[in-house]
């Protein structure tokens, strides 16, 4: 059952967006339609939605809310229709492979509106999705889109298998916020740790083995004396993080949430590098000019990495022993074997996605994009 919180949030939103659709129909501007999780209380699904916000000031943007019912109603009020969107981007988060976006997909492009891929991952979401995804319902709608820009390599190489057409990597869109320059390492080493663990999954072996192996390297770092800085990526995350904070000892230590990811990648800034289970913890590590350890646990996770070029730094854990486990993240989370100009390189191939987004955006929907196309040298 809907809690009342969520069906006066939900009702709000709706009413919101078809304001949005009404003003920008009067005021004759394009209005571009948004198709992701943002709004959830997620900070990696919320920065990719405003990642497109600020790449293309000139360009109104407003949600296309993805369930059922809210399309059904947007339908019947005729707001999801060309008449009030010059189109709608498919965007970040690893949509394609999810029953909920394939049916958006295919209800508004029933109604004619031009539909993109800005940013997108392929394949499984997450911990609340099997890790295979089905995809052969996703070619022929996708052979329909405008342009088609995905997330990383992983991502390409499944939709070419699938003989969609045009498939260009883009990067992740929360790259675009990266900063503009990288931050001196502290002086005291500091380790950023995102921990999430799915109650469905909690007692599995895999999990269990990447926890323990987690605090073990946790503990072995506060002996060499660095600081630990626990984040949060979403509320969920909070409770597992507060287990590990209590289990090294570190009673007064604060796990760090914020859905704003300018927030989020100031405070990773601070650190030298950053361990993480969320995808987007190594993201905004990527956007802080940190080198990340990813505990990948979905191919999204390695579809990222290998995009920075950063294959090495990604530890499937579900697939290795816990010993295993602990020597990697031991190894790649020693604060001696990241340089400054690491940092340097890490944020260089931030800015170069960032800039292939811009031009991708520029070609979908035409007006110049806000940002310096100037690669770091």
């Amino acid at each position: 059952m809907v809690s009342l919180g969520w069906a006066i949030k939900g009702s709000f939103r709706l009413v919101r967006e078809g304001w949005a659709r009404c003003g920008a129909r009067a005021s004759g501007r394009p209005l571009h339609g948004y198709i992701g999780w943002a709004g959830h209380g997620n900070s990696g699904d919320d920065s990719m939605f405003t990642a497109a916000r600020r790449l293309c000031p000139d360009v109104q943007w407003t949600q296309v809310l993805p369930g059922k019912r809210t399309l059904s109603l947007m339908a019947a009020l005729g707001l999801n229709e060309p008449g009030y969107l010059a189109s709608a981007a498919l965007g970040g988060g690893t949509l394609i492979g999810h029953d909920m976006y394939l049916h958006a997909v295919k209800t508004l492009q029933k109604k004619g509106l031009s539909l993109w891929a800005f940013g997108t991952g392929v394949g499984s979401c997450g911990w609340s999705a099997e890790p295979n995804a089905e995809l052969r319902e996703w070619a022929e709608p996708l052979t329909q889109f405008k342009g088609i820009g995905v997330r990383g390599p992983l991502s390409r190489d499944s939709l070419e298998a699938l003989g969609v057409p045009r498939v260009r990597i883009v990067g992740d869109l929360a790259l675009s916020l990266a900063l503009e320059a990288p931050v001196q390492a502290p002086p005291t080493p500091c380790i950023g740790l995102n921990l999430s663990v799915p109650q469905t999954q909690a007692g599995s072996d895999g999990i269990n083995g990447m926890v323990r192996a987690l605090t073990e390297v946790a503990r072995r770092r506060l002996r060499q004396g660095c600081r630990i800085l626990p984040f949060a990526m979403a509320r969920s995350d909070i409770p597992p993080l507060k287990r590990l904070v209590a289990a090294l000892g570190l009673d007064r230590c604060r796990v760090f949430y914020s859905t704003k990811a300018d927030a989020v990648i100031d405070h990773l800034s601070r650190c030298t590098t950053v361990i993480g289970v969320r995808l987007h913890s190594a993201v905004f590590a990527c956007c802080a000019g940190v080198s990340p350890v990813m505990l990948g646990y979905r191919t999204k996770c390695l579809d990222f990495m290998s995009s920075m070029g950063l294959e090495p730094r990604h530890v499937p854990f579900l697939h290795m022993t816990e010993n295993a486990i602990y020597n990697r993240i031991e190894s790649l989370s020693a604060p001696e074997s990241v340089t400054y100009s690491d940092r340097c390189e890490v944020l260089r191939r931030a800015h170069q996605w960032k800039a292939a987004q811009i031009g991708f955006l520029q070609e979908m929907v035409g007006p110049k994009a806000r940002g310096d196309t100037e690669c770091m040298r």
